[in-house]
């Protein structure tokens, strides 16, 4: 068959045999006539690092097999690392890839971008209207935008599969590492919200929220409650026992919320997310020698900026003086 002469071809080319060639070539003129074979040989290609190769046997075939699935979508893969980007989007625009054809659309938005196009925008746009909800090409499009390192376009994307209900703790997830990375404080508590609301039980999620929240000064009577519930049920965790301390201070407690920190071991204390919460609360509990001793192990770079907000104040060189 077919596929078993392409893992033969695959075998020659890896052992350098001078069999290659003249095989690759047999196989070429078998795959001129039917569409499959040649969408076969044409990903071997550009495995293979031989895209020029793919596109010149692509130019023998008739227009309308060159712009239908199976050809279309290998053929704008050579193109694409070629950065053949007038071509690909002459192939692309007069394409038609059926049920695919929200790739086909994304994949001329990229060629249109590359070429500075205005049109990428509404091309994207309409991708994205296209894949519908259907979750495989929802997702796949995602992809494209990971490996064009196209990030302002993922929340949008993201935020059409989060209701999902096989996509939606997943789109979910990626949109927290974007935020995340993108230190927007806010729109992590929307997502993590989100969450909560999908997974109330989910213990990470429900002291994300609760952190989240306190951070923001957003309805810190329920997210105290969720705070001390969870410290209930793991007083020894750090980090849930470093959100309920934090939510002891921002009610006026900073010596209960002391306490809470010291039953903690000195490793966990030294944690760079934890000595952040445990230096801030001796602090504020009037231990300022031994709070700047933690807060020094924090990392700024890597805080959000309510705390890094929470950082400066501690260290303020007028902070020790109007402590208590």
């Amino acid at each position: 068959s077919f596929v078993l002469r392409l893992s033969y071809l695959r075998i020659l080319s890896a052992a350098d045999s001078p069999e290659t060639d003249a095989f690759f070539e047999k196989m070429a003129s078998e795959a001129q006539a039917e569409p499959k074979k040649f969408a076969a040989l044409a990903a071997w290609l550009n495995e293979q690092k031989r895209p020029s190769d793919t596109a010149r046997l692509a130019a023998a075939l008739p227009a309308e097999v060159r712009q239908s699935v199976p050809v279309g979508p290998v053929l704008a893969d050579a193109l694409t690392v070629q950065a053949e980007w007038p071509a690909l989007s002459t192939l692309l625009a007069d394409s038609d890839w059926g049920r695919l054809d929200a790739l086909r659309l994304a994949e001329l938005a990229h060629a249109q971008r590359e070429q500075n196009l205005d049109t990428w925008r509404i091309t994207w746009s309409t991708a994205v209207t296209r894949a519908g909800s259907e979750d495989v090409l929802r997702q796949r499009l995602f992809y494209l935008t990971e490996r064009w390192h196209w990030e302002d376009e993922q929340p949008e994307l993201l935020q059409t599969m989060m209701e999902s209900p096989t996509l939606g703790d997943w789109a979910l997830g990626e949109l927290y590492r974007h935020f995340r990375a993108q230190k927007d404080t806010s729109s992590l508590l929307r997502v993590v919200s989100r969450l909560y609301q999908r997974s109330p039980e989910n213990p990470r999620v429900q002291n994300n929220f609760a952190t989240l929240s306190l951070l923001l000064d957003r309805d810190v009577t329920a997210a105290t409650s969720l705070a001390q519930r969870q410290y209930k049920s793991a007083p020894l965790e750090p980090n849930v026992a470093s959100t309920y301390a934090f939510a002891l201070l921002k009610n006026g407690k900073p010596h209960e919320a002391l306490a809470v920190m010291n039953k903690l071991s000195a490793d966990n204390l030294a944690q760079p997310d934890v000595a952040l919460y445990y230096g801030i609360v001796l602090h504020a509990a009037g231990r300022q020698d031994l709070a700047r001793k933690y807060l020094d192990r924090t990392r700024p770079e890597e805080l959000l900026p309510p705390e890094q907000e929470l950082l400066r104040e501690a260290t303020a060189p007028s902070a020790a003086a109007s402590a208590p």
